[in-house]
């Protein structure tokens, strides 16, 4: 099994319902930049994250009523990384 993927998360099958998303995508800052922020935008970076995850940690991304997304580079030498939580709202 792959390190870091859903199953090692707990996540032994598809959740249902609505569902909170926080997700946070820490960009490896280039050696040289100008930029104050990553590109492309956060919501760029939300969007692939929800469609990667439809299908496999639930049936598809329109479960997701709300969503909580940033994004920043990484410190100095570090990778980049994006961290994903899901959590069920109940009605």
């Amino acid at each position: 099994m792959l390190p870091g993927c859903l199953f090692d998360a707990g996540l032994h099958r598809k959740l249902e319902g609505p569902l909170l998303v926080r997700m946070a995508m820490r960009v490896r800052r280039p050696k040289q930049t100008k930029l104050l922020h990553p590109k492309p935008d956060v919501d760029n970076y939300a969007k692939s994250v929800l469609d990667l995850l439809s299908g496999w940690a639930y049936t598809d991304d329109t479960q997701v009523v709300e969503l909580e997304a940033t994004k920043s580079w990484s410190s100095p030498g570090e990778p980049g990384e994006i961290q994903v939580f899901i959590e069920p709202l109940h009605d």
